[in-house]
């Protein structure tokens, strides 16, 4: 087994060499618009997947077909910079993590304008605290503790070196 740093090294090999190739070797102009997301390699080395996006999701089905037969030469091409007995097969995985960002990002936007909406058709009331709130003078001190309220500090103890909070003046 390798040690976390070595395969986080080889991992980075990867990338950078499997990028590579996809932007200036393989001569597919599909492979133009794919980004190398991550990539994962097994403790014992012998498998690396690579995770993938595309800028054009309706483009995803044909990428697939091109990196699949596009993997045997970017494997002897990341077999040239990696120094280990036996290359790792490659295995693509899709990665949506940006399109589930883009969903999510519409979500909020959606949201946020949903709160807009009904800031601007709120009663008069809501207003009229909302507005006192973003007041700098307005100040909201909340419930306010009186001196009667709060507990007593001083000393039921004859010892003046006990503290009346000691556990043995409790029981």
């Amino acid at each position: 087994m390798a040690s976390p740093k070595s395969i986080a090294r080889l991992e980075a090999a990867i990338r950078r060499r499997a990028a590579h190739c996809l932007q200036f070797e393989v001569s597919d102009p599909r492979a133009e618009f794919i980004t190398i997301t991550q990539v994962q390699l097994t403790t014992d080395l012998s498998l690396a997947k690579i995770h993938w996006s595309v800028l054009d999701e309706t483009t995803r089905k044909k990428c697939e077909h091109m990196l699949e037969s596009a993997t045997g030469f970017i494997q002897r091409q990341v077999s040239g910079v990696l120094r280990v007995r036996r290359t790792p097969k490659l295995k693509w995985f899709y990665d949506d993590s940006i399109a589930e960002a883009a969903r999510v990002d519409r979500l909020i936007m959606d949201a946020r304008r949903k709160d807009d909406e009904l800031a601007a058709t709120a009663p008069r009331e809501l207003a009229d605290v909302s507005t006192r709130q973003g007041d700098p003078d307005w100040i909201d001190e909340g419930p306010v503790a009186h001196a009667d309220d709060l507990p007593s500090t001083e000393s039921v103890t004859d010892d003046p070196g006990q503290s009346p909070l000691d556990p043995q003046d409790r029981a």
